[in-house]
């Protein structure tokens, strides 16, 4: 049965609430960067159970839906909230799946510690450490480890201890995302356990939606900077909202971020919801359009600021930078539209 994308009550209470957090630990201007106390503000989370939605419950299935944790990622990057909640949430995730033991989750989802995601150097995976002379630990601000593949005839999930060697990709100004070396960084591996093929790709499912998330939040708030500037904005004595250009331009990229939001929502419902085949293909197309359509929008907030756009003083270039680095994540509409086409054929 296909659900409805029209948000229950709860979860439109907890859109709210988190839209509200997010403003209070989003950024306001780049200078917040230099200011904010991290600290304070991932304490936050942890208190309000936000870093635990992921958690294992009784049962061993996760105490929230990817739809629930999907709208926290959505406002969280409408208001370009500075902290690994995504990097945090996916690594929760994934060792849930990998059926570890609770020593090692409590202290993640409590706030005590941070583990990342190791992605390989193509960013379109989890990294094995064999297969990969480089891993890539995404979102990773104040992480001490970072999850990733041992190759065995089933593959291993484990925890990679790394120096302080790391190389920071400086592309997204909001989250730390590092380039680890295999050979010169990693000092240990801490094996938790095998992690099945269908375990792994539902996993993939739940990540590639919840980055889909992320990309309608940064594109809403990307398209909301544009249209507020455009109502205070002058010339020739009127606003340029008033201009035709600038509204077509607002109403076209409004219909990109609806139509992604629809798409995000059903993958994360198809996460947790459908066959892992199915949940896969709606993720994958989900960022295929996602991915193209969040470089589009944020390219035209940037056209209706001007040069302004490109400067220190305006945020439009910190919404494109995000999403040109969540683009990547997992792989871009290049990288995901054959794989769909594969798995359609497959379905058929």
């Amino acid at each position: 049965m296909e659900r409805d994308l029209t948000l229950s009550e709860s979860e439109s209470l907890l859109l709210d609430e988190a839209l509200r957090l997010a403003k209070h630990l989003g950024l306001e201007n780049v200078a917040d960067l230099d200011v904010r106390d991290d600290r304070a503000s991932w304490q936050i989370l942890a208190n309000g159970g936000f870093l635990g939605l992921a958690e294992p419950d009784e049962n061993g299935g996760r105490t929230a839906s990817a739809v629930d944790i999907g709208l926290i990622a959505e406002a969280f990057g409408q208001h370009l909230v500075p902290l690994p909640f995504l990097g945090s949430v996916l690594a929760t995730e994934l060792l849930r799946h990998a059926g570890v033991a609770p020593k090692v989750v409590v202290p993640v989802v409590s706030g005590q510690r941070r583990l990342a995601v190791g992605l390989n150097t193509a960013l379109t995976s989890l990294a094995t450490l064999e297969d990969e002379d480089a891993l890539v630990a995404f979102d990773a601000a104040g992480a001490d480890g970072v999850l990733a593949l041992r190759s065995q005839d089933v593959p291993l999930l484990s925890i990679v201890q790394f120096r302080g060697v790391a190389m920071p990709m400086q592309l997204d100004l909001t989250r730390q995302t590092q380039v680890i070396r295999v050979e010169s960084s990693i000092e240990m591996q801490d094996d938790l356990g095998e992690i099945q093929e269908p375990a792994l790709a539902r996993w993939t499912a739940f990540a590639l939606s919840l980055v889909c998330a992320d990309l309608v939040g940064v594109m809403q708030g990307a398209l909301n900077l544009a249209v507020q500037y455009s109502k205070i904005r002058e010339q020739f004595g009127v606003p340029i909202g008033s201009f035709q250009s600038i509204q077509h331009l607002c109403a076209e990229q409004h219909v990109n971020v609806e139509a992604s939001r629809a798409l995000s929502r059903y993958a994360c419902w198809a996460a947790d919801n459908r066959e892992v085949d199915q949940a896969l293909l709606a993720a994958r197309t989900a960022k295929a359009y996602c991915s193209s359509a969040a470089r589009t929008v944020c390219e035209a907030a940037i056209q209706v600021h001007g040069g302004m756009g490109i400067t220190w003083d305006c945020m439009a270039h910190v919404f494109l930078k995000r999403a040109l680095l969540d683009r990547e994540i997992l792989g871009n509409e290049n990288w995901q539209l054959p794989v769909v086409g594969r798995l359609r054929r497959g379905a058929t």
